[in-house]
C-alpha cells in the first residue's frame, strides 16, 4: 500500500536523482483490477490520476480516478460532469456529448489553464476539454468546456494542449483510404498530425504525413518540438516547429510505441508500447482479443539532448496486461497502461546505485 510519507520521501528521493529514470522492479508489480482497458493514464494536480477507458464494443468506456497514495480506482459518474461552454476558446462546438458514451482514448492535461484534453470516439469523433478542479474533499471533478470535432473520415489519435487554446492532435489513419491497412503492416507513411486554434480551426501540420500511424504525442516546455510516437514506423519522431517546413527527426525503436509522457524531472521522455508484429497487432486492435494474449509490454526510455534510446522495460508479459499502451512515473512508483486488459499494473522503481 501507499501512503502520503513515502510518496513525499520519493519525490526528495528524486529530486537528488535517486529514482530519476531508474527502471521499474518488474518483478514487485502489482495490478489493480475492477477497470479495463485503460487506454492512457495522466497525473493530475494533487494525489490524483485519471484513466481513459476506451469503448472495445463489449465493455463501455468511461473515465477512471486512482488515487496515487492507495491505488484505489473510483469511476467518474457521467452524470456529475458540469457543462459550462466556452464559446470564446471552442467558438464552433455544437454542444456538450453523451457523457454516458464517451469513449476516451489519450489524453493531456494542460496545467497552465488546468484543462483536460481527451480524444473521444463515442458518438463523434471529438477532442472534449474540460476544466478540472477539486471538490470539498479535494477530489477531482470535471466541467465540460468543448469540443473539436474531427472531419469526415479522420480519426484521431492523440492530442497536446499549448498555450492561446491551441492544440496539436494526430491522426495514424484516414477512415476513406483502402489500403491503410497494408500501410500500418508495413510501416509506411500513413496519417498526420493536425494543428488547432480558436481562429483558424484544424489544419494539417506540413510535412507530417511522411509520419507512419502517428500516435501519442507529448511537447516540450517551450513548445518548440513536438514529439510524436510513430505507432506503425516504430520510431518516435522529434517535430521542430517553425517555417511552413517543420523538421522531423526520427529514433528507431525494436517495438511498436504507443504513448508517450515525460519523466517527472522532465528530462526523459518514456515511450510505452508493444513487442509484436503488425499483424498480431492489427488483429488485436480490430477486436480479435485472442491475439492480443502473446503480445510483450516494452518501454523506452530517450534522452532529448542525446536524442539516444535506452530499454526502460524489456519486452515482458505483465499478468492481467494486455496491449499495453504508455507508461507514467508517479514518485517512485511507475503506473502502466493497456487497451485490451482487466487491470493497471503499478510497479515500484529501483533506485540508481
Amino acid at each position: 500500500m501507499y501512503n502520503h510519507k513515502a510518496i513525499t520521501l520519493a519525490t526528495a528521493l528524486i529530486a537528488t536523482g535517486a529514482f530519476a529514470a531508474a527502471p521499474p522492479d518488474i518483478k514487485q508489480a502489482r495490478v489493480i483490477q475492477q477497470v479495463s482497458n485503460i487506454e492512457d493514464l495522466v497525473q493530475l494536480n494533487g494525489d490524483w490520476i485519471i484513466g481513459s477507458s476506451l469503448s472495445d464494443g463489449e465493455k463501455t468506456g468511461g473515465l477512471w480516478l486512482f488515487s496515487i497514495a492507495n491505488g484505489k480506482p473510483q469511476r467518474i459518474d457521467p452524470e456529475h460532469i458540469a457543462v459550462k461552454p466556452d464559446p470564446k476558446a471552442f467558438p464552433h462546438c455544437p454542444g456538450a456529448p453523451n457523457f454516458a458514451t464517451l469513449s476516451p482514448e489519450r489524453m493531456d492535461y494542460y496545467r497552465e489553464d488546468n484543462r483536460l484534453y481527451i480524444v473521444n470516439h463515442g458518438e463523434r469523433e471529438s477532442v472534449e476539454a474540460f476544466s478540472v478542479s477539486p471538490d470539498k474533499n479535494g477530489r477531482p471533478t470535471l466541467s465540460w468546456q468543448g469540443c473539436i470535432i474531427g472531419p469526415e473520415s479522420v480519426r484521431f489519435s492523440s492530442v497536446a494542449g499549448l498555450s492561446d487554446n491551441r492544440l496539436i492532435i494526430s491522426s495514424p489513419w484516414n477512415d476513406d483510404d483502402p489500403w491503410r491497412t497494408r500501410k500500418l503492416e508495413a510501416g509506411q507513411p500513413s496519417g498526420a498530425l493536425y494543428t488547432w486554434s480558436p481562429q483558424k480551426g484544424l489544419n494539417k501540420m506540413p510535412g507530417t504525413e511522411q509520419l507512419s500511424g502517428p500516435s501519442g504525442i507529448v511537447t516540450s516546455a517551450d513548445e518548440k518540438n513536438v514529439w510524436v510516437a510513430a505507432w506503425a514506423g516504430q520510431y518516435i519522431a522529434r517535430i521542430t516547429n517553425g517555417g511552413s517546413q517543420p523538421q522531423i527527426l526520427k529514433i528507431p525503436l525494436d517495438f511498436h510505441p504507443d504513448n508517450l509522457s515525460w519523466s517527472p524531472d522532465g528530462k526523459q521522455l518514456y515511450a510505452g508500447g508493444q513487442s509484436a508484429s503488425g499483424n498480431s497487432l492489427l488483429d488485436c486492435v480490430v477486436g480479435r482479443k485472442e491475439s492480443c494474449n502473446d503480445i510483450s509490454q516494452e518501454a523506452a526510455r530517450v534522452d532529448p539532448k542525446t536524442m539516444k534510446p535506452a530499454t526502460l522495460i524489456p519486452a515482458t508479459h505483465f499478468k492481467g496486461i494486455r496491449a499495453s499502451t504508455g507508461i507514467i512515473q508517479t514518485g517512485n512508483h511507475y503506473w502502466l497502461s493497456g487497451f485490451r486488459n482487466n487491470g493497471v499494473a503499478i510497479a515500484p522503481a529501483q533506485p540508481n546505485r
